[in-house]
C-alpha cells in the first residue's frame, strides 16, 4: 500500500551517538524544534533538530532514568527512576520513593520539584497538550494526576485488577485521559472530573 511505499522511501538524515548503553525514551518538544533521549548511562540528552546537534546533556546517576517526557517548556523535563534500578535498589540514594518522579530543568541542571505518591515504578507518563497537568501510572495499580505547580497529586484512580503497566494518553484538547487496563480494556475520564478526587475505583 502507499504507507508501505512512503515507509520504504523513508533516508536515514543523521545518526546520534552520545549514548553509552542503550536509549529507552525519546520525545520531541511540542514545537518540535528539541528532541530528548535517554538512556541506560542515565543521561538525559537534548538534540537541535534543525542542525542534528548536542544541545544539552546531564547526568542522573543517582537516580537511575527510566521515562523522560518534555514538559512545555524545551528545557524542562519530567523523569522517573528506571524500573531495573526500582526493583535492584540501585542507584536510588536519593529517592524517598521507588515511584518518585522529577521535574528537571536543564536551563541550570537541578531539580525544580519531586512528585511522591507512587509506590512502585511508574510505567506511563503523560503531559496534557493544553494545561500544566500531568497523568502517571505506577505499577501500584494507581494511575494519578498532577499540577507542575504543586507537590500534591491532583486526583488519584484505583485501577482495580491484576498487576499490569497500565497506559496513558490524552486527548489533543488535553479534556479526555485514556487508560488502557487489564482485562483488555481501555477506560476515558473527563480530567476535568478528575481533579481533587481521591482514590476513584475503575
Amino acid at each position: 500500500g502507499r504507507a508501505a511505499d512512503g515507509m520504504a522511501s523513508l533516508a536515514l538524515g543523521r545518526v546520534l551517538r552520545e549514548h553509552a548503553a542503550p536509549v529507552h525514551a525519546i520525545d520531541f518538544s511540542k514545537d518540535g524544534e528539541v528532541m530528548l533521549t535517554a538512556a541506560e548511562d542515565d543521561r538525559v540528552c537534548l538534540y537541535d533538530c534543525q542542525k542534528g546537534i548536542l544541545k544539552a546533556a546531564s547526568q542522573c546517576i543517582s537516580l537511575g532514568i527510566g521515562l523522560a517526557r518534555f514538559t512545555h517548556d524545551p528545557v524542562s523535563l519530567l523523569i522517573t527512576a528506571r524500573q531495573a534500578a526500582v526493583r535492584q535498589g540501585n542507584g536510588l540514594d536519593s529517592l524517598n520513593s521507588a515511584g518518585e518522579i522529577r521535574y528537571l530543568s536543564l536551563h541550570d541542571n537541578r531539580f525544580l520539584r519531586a512528585f511522591r505518591g507512587h509506590t512502585d515504578a511508574v510505567c506511563s507518563l503523560e503531559i496534557s497538550p493544553k494545561e500544566d497537568i500531568f497523568a502517571s501510572a505506577s505499577s501500584d495499580r494507581t494511575a494519578r494526576i498532577w499540577d507542575l505547580r504543586s507537590d500534591d497529586c491532583q486526583g488519584e484512580l484505583q485501577l482495580n485488577g491484576q498487576p499490569s503497566q497500565p497506559a496513558l494518553s490524552f486527548d489533543p484538547h488535553g479534556i479526555v485521559l485514556a487508560a488502557g487496563l487489564p482485562g483488555n480494556v481501555v477506560k476515558l475520564f473527563d480530567v476535568r472530573k478528575l481533579s481533587n478526587v481521591n482514590a476513584t475505583h475503575i
